[in-house]
Formats: structure tokens, C-alpha cells, sequence
């Protein structure tokens, strides 16, 4: 079921990158649906192709940064990912991916964070009323 705005929260393995991940992006564009892709910085695929976030930034899709991302909690690689993807302001929501109470502790940590004042402060995020 779409959100506000007709917008469809996406996710995919992490590991590999679907084939047809631009056609399907555009045949859901075409059907009037928004894009958003969960947690882009936790694609490792897109990790050594940077300029693919920006294609996809062009294509109209919308990225919602995980919160413990901003965090160590998933590693170095991704917390700079998330950092670097904060910098180029191509975070639109700021979400969260808790599955167990342990990740309470991780989730406290984000306000601490430089790169959630940055985003906080930059205006660009959509879903801002809920923090």
C-alpha cells in the first residue's frame, strides 16, 4: 500500500544489484508511484560506484537513509556511505530498521551524531515532524 504521496518504500539484497533495477524503477514511475529506496547506503554494490546514487537521484528516486547508519553499528563502510550520501543532500527521510530491542541502544546514539545535525539542519528531509 503507497504512502502519502503515492510513494513506495523499495528494498532489495544488499549483496547483489537486480538487473532490472532502472526499468522497474521507471515502470513504477509510469504507473504514478514515487520511489523511495530504503537504506542506499547499505547496498554495497552501489559502494564502489558512487555515481550510480546520483543516476538514481536523477531518476527521480527518493532515499531514506537508516538512522543507525549514522552510527558504527553496521560497520565503518556504511556509516561513511551514509555520511557521504548526507553531504551530496541526497537524503530525502531518515527511518529506522529495528527488529530487536538491542537495537535501542544503537538507535540512542544517532542524535549524537554530526551527520544527523547536518541533516536535520539542511531542511531537505520530508518526513523532519517526526523527529
Amino acid at each position: 500500500m503507497p504512502m502519502l504521496g503515492n510513494r513506495l518504500l523499495i528494498e532489495f539484497s544488499q549483496i547483489s544489484r537486480p538487473h532490472d533495477l532502472e526499468e522497474q524503477i521507471f515502470d513504477l514511475g509510469i504507473k504514478g508511484y514515487q520511489v523511495i529506496l530504503a537504506h542506499p547506503e547499505r547496498y554495497l554494490f552501489f559502494h564502489k560506484q558512487f555515481d550510480y546514487y546520483k543516476r538514481l537521484k536523477e531518476m527521480g528516486v527518493e532515499f531514506q537513509v537508516n538512522a543507525m547508519s549514522l552510527t558504527p553499528h553496521y560497520g565503518e563502510r556504511i556509516n561513511v556511505i551514509a555520511q557521504k550520501l548526507i553531504d551530496k543532500d541526497y537524503i530525502d527521510f531518515i527511518g529506522t530498521d529495528i527488529h530487536h530491542l538491542r537495537h535501542l541502544d544503537s538507535l540512542k546514539k544517532v542524535p549524537g551524531t554530526k551527520h544527523f545535525a547536518k541533516l536535520v539542519d539542511s531542511g531537505l528531509l520530508k518526513n523532519h515532524q517526526l523527529l
